[in-house]
């Protein structure tokens, strides 16, 4: 029989002369425990209207208990019934009663008190003390003492512990936790008390309270109690005349038989066994328990599937529900799976709209619960507004990324960092230092131009026209920093200084015009962060002050404290009304007379819920504890049993219609499994079909309102694009572009869902106004338009440019080498050597003096501004002195002399290899420098090599020639011939070669027993240019008078006949002259193509590689293969021959 052995207690003490009496209201979840209490305690209080009632809830429960008891009163009204949780009766008895209680210590104040015992202490803390600079370890050691404290756990029971136990790893960290412990209560003795220890307090005044005296508690919504509650407990059942407390427990249980943990039971058994022991020890009669539930809740009297879940959940045996119907199972009971978390709060807050307007249900009647709030919150909020559905997020806002925070941090930072451009950037980013948004993008790019990132370059003077933004900025700030940086500053005066800042900038005012903004635009969640958000940092300040105002720190250990001070504050939220839908999860919200529940992200990892392990004490510390009966909070693994008690009175919360969803994968994309519960409810429902809310075809059903079917009619637009007309879209149109609000829109998402990737070319006009009627070109500009037309109009036409950085990049080290060979050239021609008996010693001098020189010249304070930048001059030294050796060993292998260097081709110059008549109206003038002209001369012929350096590795293509991709030395080779040929009018001029050097230091490892000479020959051979040689006999012996097989200082290599190799790169005179006029007739057409206002996008790709991988306009240019009409300009693979037969016909312009 129900409850026998409870009855059988509560017969003995009926015969005790006893005042005080506890009685139980226990039955399963939606039997009417809390109806039935409330009825009770309103009869009494009108029968008894001099007695004071106190109904005790769970903090979340006060103001809806009381409009409960409200409407249940017969007079509307409940005088002397008064709703508290535990703490604000403690403040109520007190303020009776006149108790000192002192300064409460929350959460900061605590960490900051901790911090101070553990810098005392640390030498003395064996095992925590070297993890107290650890990120948030201080909070772990403030949640273990507040654990000490919850579970009444004082410092001789720890010391008995200790004393009884062995030396083991866990021995040392109790001692550990003790001193700290005791430390703790040291600083507290008579100035602070903790919110754990208020309820401590209050048991030591229960008995002054005239209140309490005679009074009728009734304790509900509670699914167990701490041991300090139970102490206060045991006061009141001394001290009350009547205790009620309810309990979910089923109705044919036994509540005094002890089960084991794993059961369902197990919690509430704990609980009664508790409540029903303390009430024996006091002298307390325990009255015959009201047990209801018998035959059924009445929560689910119209629902019976329900009724059968609740009944049945995580109970022994595998009962199955028959169903006559399924469809009328599935009115009470659905299973939905869906994409992902958002589109699971879609189906959610879609199928909410359609209830409200369908089935009469008001907001307040449906709930939303999750296993991860971190997951689901925002998608639900998103949703549920977008579908102009009232709602309240049950959770408790982290204030770390608030703006205010931010910049207090960011503050604290420039003064740590000196005024590190990031710091600088992260303060001024939150819009509260006085600057508008364009004046700091402004400000940013001056500042990232001119590498300003210290103090000393922010005093500087600075432009005429940034110098206002700086001083706008900078007097505050220095005040400040001067202020937190000083030597041996207390907390206070740190403290001070932020207070100052603030007060500088109005932040008080700032705060309450961004609430009114947010207020306005109805986000109430943002309204009442900004609302509390300066008190809160006020609070923080006071208390830091208070707790170690004068106590000298460093400005790292504070801006640490105040981080974790930050890292705790949260702001409570309240609904904005009080019909809405409420989301929350598992185990802090509370949920009360709800008709319909949907439980999203029934997944594994969610339900139940990982622990996250951040205790200091582990489960098995927490296990052996146990054993020697000190009562901790539960493990890991009690946890889990908890879990599932929350989780079935979630699950039996709605009393119409529970909707369970899982995922099928997380927002990361990571593949999530269904969780346990989703088994165990299709095991007690075979008849439940799973719902695919993925797999819903017609657009209309997922469309509630004008905003939520924005998305479908994008979608439908799209397919329409694509070929695929559906009526749905074409009629959403017809009303979108019906509605005056929405014609814009409807517009652009039709132009968007049509947008052809064809670029209309500029007409002639514009062309000529924005590249002028001569067109004054560098080849790489040529070579650009080759690559992608609209990347070149970018770059030239319209002039976008990337931002100025204040860093040393990989084109500053090609120019420094070029400026560092030209300037090693005109010393050697100026010194008493010549490149032919140059000492090797004297090389390596003149090039780390020549990379001095020039990288002082180029940059001083860029290139000396940082450690790096100071390694990539000794690199650079490293680099040339190899690029010297080599470029010397390779003159000297041949009679070509190095003549000229850095040769401009200037555009006045009447050079016809580079002027070129476009049309009758237009002409083309090409500018650039020829690294190095080599000149090897005989009584009749003069030959010609022209070398171009390079940083990179680049290759001489023959194909990238062909396509316009590669034209430079070509280029090169003609402005050169011409020049010589002006310088030698009598002689003939012919082409030697045309090559690219690779500026580097090869990495070559030295072979066993090699001499030095075959190394360098190696290493030679890695440095070898490539280009393109001039085939006859005599040009190649010239180049490489040593040539026998394969060449080290030209990409020639012989046959045992004497015949070229497959891999030498040679060409005949004929075929010079061939490149000669292809590139004068393609430079020609390129010109062209320009003036006609070609600006089409049209990337090219070649075997893998595209124009588009190292643009700098790729973000912005709207290059995407997915419109159609964009692709890339797939560039053909051809065999040399054929190039050559392409090159001779003139190739197709």
């Amino acid at each position: 029989m129900c409850g026998t052995t409870l009855q059988h207690q509560a017969k003995q003490d009926t015969g005790r002369e006893m005042l005080m009496s506890l009685q139980l209201i226990y039955g399963p979840s939606g039997s009417g425990k809390s109806y039935t209490l409330y009825k009770k305690i309103i009869e009494q209080s009108i029968r008894e209207p001099d007695r004071e009632f106190i109904v005790i809830v769970p903090e979340q429960f006060t103001m809806q208990t009381q409009r409960e008891l409200v409407e249940l009163h017969p007079n509307r009204g409940i005088l002397n019934i008064d709703v508290q949780s535990f703490l604000r009766l403690a403040w109520r008895i007190f303020e009776e009663v006149g108790v000192d209680t002192h300064t409460v210590l929350e959460d900061t104040g605590k960490n900051l008190l901790l911090r101070r015992v553990a810098s005392r202490q640390k030498n003395d803390l064996t095992v925590l003390g070297r993890n107290f600079r650890k990120p948030g370890y201080i909070s772990q050691v403030k949640s273990i003492i507040s654990e000490l404290k919850q579970y009444d756990v004082s410092l001789e029971e720890l010391d008995e512990q200790l004393c009884s136990g062995k030396k083991d790893a866990l021995s040392y960290k109790l001692q550990d936790i003790r001193n700290l412990y005791e430390g703790f209560q040291e600083e507290l003795q008579g100035k602070y008390i903790t919110s754990e220890e208020i309820l401590e307090e209050l048991c030591y005044v229960v008995k002054k309270s005239e209140i309490l005296k005679g009074c009728v508690v009734a304790l509900d919504g509670f699914t167990g109690f701490t041991p300090i509650q139970n102490k206060l407990l045991r006061e009141l059942m001394q001290t009350a005349e009547k205790i009620y407390v309810t309990v979910t427990l089923d109705a044919w249980e036994d509540p005094m038989k002890k089960v084991s943990m794993h059961k369902l039971s197990y919690l509430s058994k704990k609980t009664i066994q508790q409540l029903a022991g303390a009430a024996k020890e006091c002298g307390c009669m325990l009255e015959k328990p009201e047990v209801l539930g018998k035959e059924g809740s009445i929560r689910f009297r119209s629902a019976p599937a329900l009724r059968f879940l609740e009944r049945h959940l995580f109970r022994p045996g595998n009962q199955i529900y028959e169903a006559q119907d399924s469809q009328k199972l599935e009115r009470e009971l659905s299973l939905h799976v869906a994409r992902d978390a958002k589109a699971e709060a879609e189906f959610a807050a879609r199928t909410i709209w359609h209830l409200v307007r369908e089935e009469n249900l008001r907001y307040r009647d449906i709930a939303v619960i999750t296993g991860d709030m971190e997951s689901f919150g925002d998608h639900m909020k998103k949703e549920l507004q977008q579908k102009g559905i009232p709602c309240f997020i049950d959770r408790t806002r982290k204030l770390l990324l608030n703006p205010l925070v931010e910049f207090l941090r960011s503050a604290l930072q420039i003064a740590a960092k000196s005024f590190r451009y990031e710091s600088v950037f992260r303060y001024l980013r939150t819009g509260l230092a006085g600057l508008k948004k364009d004046e700091i993008d402004r400000l940013e790019n001056y500042v990232l131009a001119n590498g300003i990132n210290s103090r000393r370059r922010w005093e500087e003077p600075w432009d005429e026209q940034e110098e206002p933004f700086k001083e706008k900025i900078l007097p505050p700030l220095l005040a400040f920093v001067d202020q937190v940086r000083e030597k041996d500053g207390t907390v206070r005066q740190k403290t001070e200084a932020l207070y100052d800042l603030m007060v500088h900038y109005g932040i008080e005012q700032k705060m309450q015009d961004y609430r009114e903004k947010f207020e306005q635009e109805e986000a109430y969640d943002l309204a009442r962060e900004y609302e509390q958000i300066y008190g809160i940092v006020i609070e923080l300040f006071d208390k830091l002050v208070e707790l170690l105002g004068d106590e000298p720190m460093s400005l790292q250990e504070y801006t640490e404290i105040l981080d974790a001070g930050f890292e705790e504050a949260k702001v409570g939220m309240i609904p904005p009304t009080m019909d809405c839908v409420l989301v929350g999860d598992i185990e802090r919200t509370r949920l009360k007379d709800i008709k319909v529940l949907f439980f999203l992200g029934l997944n594994d990892g969610w339900v139940p819920k990982k622990e996250e392990k951040t205790s200091i004490l582990s489960d098995m510390d927490r296990e052996t504890l146990s054993e020697l009966g000190m009562e901790l909070a539960p493990t890991a693994r009690e946890n889990s049993y908890i879990q599932k008690f929350y989780l079935y009175l979630n699950l039996t919360k709605p009393s119409a219609k529970l909707y369970l969803s899982y995922g099928r994968m997380g927002l990361d994309g990571r593949v999530l499994r269904p969780s346990y519960v989703v088994g165990s409810i299709l095991r007690m429902f075979p008849q439940l079909t799973l719902q695919d809310e993925d797999l819903i075809e017609d657009p209309l059903a997922r469309i509630t309102t004008a905003e939520s079917g924005i998305v479908h009619l994008a979608d439908g637009l799209r397919k329409a694009a694509l070929g695929s007309v559906e009526k749905t879209a074409a009629s959403l149109f017809g009303w979108y572009e019906g509605q005056e609000k929405y014609q814009d829109l409807a517009k652009k998402l039709l132009d968007a869902a049509f947008l052809h990737g064809k670029t209309e070319p500029m007409s002639k006009t514009t062309a000529k106004r924005l590249y002028g009627q001569t067109l004054v070109n560098s080849v790489s500009r040529l070579e650009k338009f080759s690559a992608c037309s609209y990347a070149h109009f970018l770059d030239y036409g319209l002039r976008v440019s990337q931002r100025d950085l204040f860093v040393f990049q990989p084109v500053d080290m090609g120019n420094i080498f070029h400026k560092v060979l030209e300037s090693y050239a005109r010393k050697v021609e100026a010194s008493e050597y010549t490149w032919f008996n140059i000492p090797e010693k004297e090389q390596k001098r003149l090039a780390a003096e020549t990379v001095e020189e020039v990288s002082e010249a180029y940059a001083s304070t860029l290139l000396h501004s940082s450690a790096r930048n100071e390694y990539v001059i000794r690199r650079m030294k490293r680099i040339m002195e190899r690029t010297i050796w080599a470029l010397t060993r390779q003159v000297r292998a041949g009679n070509f002399i190095p003549s000229n260097f850095e040769v401009p081709f200037l555009s006045s110059s009447d050079l016809k290899a580079v002027n070129i008549a476009l049309s009758d109206e237009g002409t083309m003038r090409l500018k650039g420098r020829i690294d190095r002209i080599d000149l090897y001369e005989t009584e009749d012929e003069v030959l010609v090599k022209v070398v171009d350096y390079k940083s990179g590795n680049k290759v001489f293509d023959l194909q990238e020639f062909y396509y316009g991709l590669q034209m430079q030395l070509v280029v090169y080779l003609n402005a050169a011939l011409e020049m010589e040929q002006r310088i030698h009018p009598d002689k003939k001029i012919k082409p030697a070669g045309i090559f690219y050097y690779a500026m580097k230091d090869p990495i070559v490892d030295q072979k066993h027993g090699e001499s030095e000479e075959e190394l360098e020959k190696r290493i030679l051979k890695e440095l070898r240019p490539n280009g393109l040689v001039n085939a006859e006999s005599e040009v190649v012996e010239a180049l490489d008078c040593s040539l026998e097989k394969t060449s080290e200082v030209i990409p020639v290599a012989r046959n045992k006949d004497g015949s070229y190799s497959r891999y030498a790169s040679v060409a005949s005179e004929e075929q010079f002259l061939t490149l000669s006029k292809f590139v004068e007739e393609k430079m020609r057409a390129i010109g062209c193509a320009i003036l006609e206002g070609d600006v089409k996008i049209n990337p090219y790709e070649k075997k893998g590689k595209t124009a588009c991988d190292y643009c700098e306009f790729k973000d912005i240019c709207g290059f995407d293969r997915k419109i159609p009409g964009m692709h890339y300009r797939r560039l053909k693979e051809l065999d040399p021959d054929d190039i050559w037969e392409f090159l001779r016909e003139g190739g197709d312009f």
